[in-house]
């Protein structure tokens, strides 16, 4: 249609008949409403793929794409002088992310008071378990360091299960990672201000998707053993089962609004522990 268009519009130009003007204006309309309609069939296309197979990213893709968001790197400052090849970027990068990240010590356990709980259990792996989590694995996941696509691991499942189950076990008896668990592709995020500084970028590391699974795995049984303790408090919201922002907020407004009716003082102390935790995740 938009070919016909323009094929309409030289030839009204050469014979400026109007006969010839008014087919061009006419399928010029027919053409803005065909494209209109074109537009709204592809979004809702997107919208409704996002909905049946719970992939958003064709969504976000096309907000970006809306938004013109500039992609990469700008030129970086450093020491009073400008650098825009990328191997000088990612230097001041990573010595800039370097400069942020603290390394916990792992020698020393801090003693924690209060009322005793029972020591943890044993964790134990099972072929079944590790079979079901590469089952649920998102295949539109990217590969990290060891380049293993998301993909291979769902599809192969039954065959692979074997294999990373072994991995996870000698890694529990010998408390050691594979190497490539430890790597992370760093990906720097633009937050705000001045797009030249290097501080005003934060790290987003990409991980291997079986680290992620043995992740998983021993952070379900801690929360498992806190939850069966009953060893966290219920004003713990934050990454846990049934609870969320949201209930924090329902919470923190039930005590408001009932302080508010009762006429009673209520004061409230807020902390931003956000900037101190900015750093590379390690796995």
């Amino acid at each position: 249609m938009c070919k016909v268009k323009r094929r309409r519009f030289k030839r009204a130009k050469k014979s400026k008949k109007s006969r010839d003007w008014e087919r061009y204006v006419a399928h010029k309309k027919a053409t803005a409403s065909a494209l209109k309609a074109a537009r709204w069939d592809h979004l809702n296309g997107i919208l409704q793929t996002s909905l049946e197979e719970k992939n958003t990213k064709p969504f976000y893709r096309y907000i970006k794409a809306q938004k013109n968001d500039n992609f990469g790197i700008s030129s970086l400052k450093f020491n009073g002088l400008m650098y825009s090849d990328s191997s000088s970027k990612s230097e001041i990068l990573n010595k800039q992310f370097q400069s942020v990240f603290t390394k916990k010590s792992t020698t020393t356990t801090p003693r924690l008071f209060g009322n005793k709980y029972p020591s943890i259990g044993n964790l134990s792996i099972t072929l079944k378990g590790v079979q079901k989590l590469l089952e649920k694995i998102n295949i539109s996941k990217a590969a990290g360091p060891d380049l293993i696509p998301g993909r291979m691991l769902n599809m192969l499942a039954p065959e692979l299960a074997p294999i990373v189950h072994a991995i996870f076990t000698q890694s529990l008896d010998t408390g050691e990672l594979p190497r490539d668990w430890s790597l992370a592709n760093v990906a720097p995020i633009f937050k705000k201000g001045n797009r030249v500084l290097a501080e005003n970028y934060r790290p987003v590391s990409l991980t291997c998707i079986t680290c992620k699974l043995f992740e998983h795995i021993v952070c379900r049984h801690i929360l498992d053993h806190v939850e069966d303790h009953k060893i966290l408090t219920n004003l713990q919201h934050g990454f846990r089962s049934g609870r969320s922002c949201e209930t924090q907020l329902i919470t923190t407004t039930h005590d408001l609004l009932s302080s508010f009716n009762s006429k009673s003082q209520i004061d409230v102390a807020i902390l931003d522990f956000s900037k101190a935790f900015d750093t590379v995740p390690h796995a």
